[in-house]
């Protein structure tokens, strides 16, 4: 009778440690504040729709250390639940307005989020996590912004008047799901 209790109370010792170091658990929010938010549904590709307050609840047994990649790549979504963004963030769209088109797929960027396609809400709130004078912030900004239906303040073709296309004459890429490397 004793010996089905004895796995019951170890799991219940580790339970109680793991809530016992909060600081090392892995939050949503970077600075650990419960996220302001906890209704608005996740809905990231490759992953069942969830709740961010229920998210939230969960990591610490999912990911319980939060120095971890993973955790860093949770965090980085964290805008999308309310949590802050850094001071010098970047924003998807120069003007700091949000994306107009935030439901467009973005391919390309499949390897910043483990194989999977981001839209570019997704992108937009993983920029939020990063320094607008990183490399992913101008790439972003300079040819994938305009695709997300930013306004196209400080990208104009100062001789026509246009917004700027990463092809001549504003046609279309003829391989626009294909990935470039920039060194």
């Amino acid at each position: 009778m004793t010996r089905p209790i004895l796995p019951l109370m170890f799991a219940a010792v580790l339970v109680a440690a793991s809530f016992g170091s909060t600081m090392s658990q892995c939050t949503i929010c970077q600075n650990a504040e419960p996220v302001s938010l906890p209704d608005t549904i996740l809905d990231l590709p490759g992953f069942p729709p969830l709740q961010c307050g229920r998210v939230d609840a969960t990591l610490i047994f999912l990911i319980p250390n939060e120095t971890s990649s993973d955790c860093e790549t949770v965090q980085s979504l964290g805008s999308l639940c309310g949590c802050p963004s850094r001071e010098d963030s970047c924003p998807l769209c120069p003007s700091g307005n949000p994306a107009g088109s935030p439901l467009n797929e973005l391919p390309f960027f499949s390897d910043l989020f483990l194989g999977n396609t981001p839209s570019c809400q997704i992108l937009e709130a993983y920029l939020k996590s990063h320094s607008n004078e990183e490399p992913v912030c101008f790439v972003s900004q300079s040819f994938i912004s305009g695709y997300c239906g930013c306004d196209s303040d400080g990208l104009l073709d100062e001789e026509q008047g246009t917004p700027c296309s990463l092809c001549p004459d504003g046609e279309q890429a003829s391989q626009p799901g294909k990935n470039v490397s920039i060194p």
